[in-house]
């Protein structure tokens, strides 16, 4: 019973190392200027389009 209980605890460790890895890889390519968003809110709340690039919210 211990040794199952410590297998799945391992593989939820596991699990969750690789999650946070894989979400740190996505984050990494995020534009800068528009915070991956692929637009930038304005001093009114308005959605500007993102030049830098190009709206898609991924750095070049």
């Amino acid at each position: 019973m211990l040794f199952r209980l410590l297998w799945l605890v391992l593989i939820g460790a596991v699990a969750y190392y690789l999650f946070n890895l894989l979400v740190g890889l996505v984050n990494a390519n995020k534009c800068s200027y528009c915070d991956g968003h692929g637009y930038w809110e304005g001093t009114r709340g308005e959605k500007n389009f993102c030049k830098t690039c190009n709206g898609t919210g991924k750095a070049k």
